[in-house]
């Protein structure tokens, strides 16, 4: 199983500029960039029973990965969602080790993409 799909990741690739522009590194970029905030966020919002904030920024998270199709990680950010709308934080205490699993992975493999390994 994969952490982000490639038929997701090849159909952004499609965007690419002909001119070299390299759309989907970007893409990367700022996900690397912004989504830990996201998470920490979450995590600081289970925390302090936040659940607006819970739901925000779970949602938020769960957009981004979704554009990668990394599809694991959109659903935890799902079950985070939900949770936050509906003011039930106390199970998502458990699932934050699953967040932080499925991001670090969906994190190296974005810059596996990014910056692939000579073979």
């Amino acid at each position: 199983m994969t952490v982000i799909d490639s038929k997701t990741l090849a159909s952004l690739r499609e965007l690419d500029g002909e001119n070299g522009e390299d759309l989907v590194g970007e893409l990367i970029d700022i996900f690397l960039e912004q989504a830990p905030q996201r998470v920490d966020g979450i995590k600081k919002a289970v925390a302090t029973g936040d659940a607006r904030s819970v739901s925000f920024q779970a949602h938020s998270l769960k957009g981004s990965a979704a554009n990668f199709g990394a599809d694991d990680l959109t659903a935890i950010c799902q079950r985070f969602e939900t949770g936050g709308r509906a003011a039930s934080l106390g199970d998502l205490r458990a699932l934050l080790p699953d967040l932080e699993r499925e991001f670090q992975a969906v994190c190296a493999a974005l810059q596996d993409q990014r910056h692939p390994r000579a073979a």
